[in-house]
């Protein structure tokens, strides 16, 4: 059995797409990255998705910026230290003590802005690497990442081998 697995296993395939993705995305932020540096942008790509998100919600508590961007609150904490220390965030008390709610900057609204011609080629030069299929790619990640979290692979995997002992 192991050897005709491993036989008929394609390394290319579904099996490895964690894998994939994760070189992906980590060439895609650094070409991403390279661009920004090309243009003389004061921007991070890895900042894009948490700007981003402040700046659809006008402000923002740590915990609710974190569920939003699929991140952990460590990440999101060390994140906004970063931005607050380049002057693109602020942070102030919430409705309790507890709570502090995140807003952008000027500055921050500023380099948003600068780097929208950078975003508009981005998302050009993907729409035709793609050709057409970027509908059903990103359908087909965010109904794998919904599901994952809906159920991990051990729970489904566990379910599975239970139900054919039965």
């Amino acid at each position: 059995m192991a050897q005709d697995f491993w036989q008929s296993l394609n390394p290319y395939g579904i099996i490895t797409v964690a894998s994939r993705m994760k070189r992906l995305s980590e060439l895609m932020f650094i070409q991403v990255q390279e661009l920004y540096d090309e243009r003389g942008r004061d921007f991070k790509a890895s900042w894009f998705s948490i700007l981003a998100t402040i700046r659809h919600e006008k402000k923002i508590d740590f915990k609710t910026l974190a569920t939003l961007n699929n991140i952990s609150s460590p990440a999101v904490s060390q994140s906004i230290k970063e931005l607050e220390e380049k002057g693109y965030v602020k942070t102030e008390n919430g409705k309790d003590r507890r709570s502090r709610l995140i807003k952008l900057t000027a500055k921050a609204e500023k380099v948003l802005d600068e780097i929208i011609p950078d975003l508009v080629d981005i998302e050009e030069e993907l729409k035709t690497i793609l050709q057409g299929k970027t509908d059903s790619i990103v359908k087909a990640l965010a109904d794998l990442e919904q599901n994952l979290r809906a159920k991990s692979l051990l729970d489904r995997v566990m379910e599975r081998e239970a139900a054919l002992c039965k």
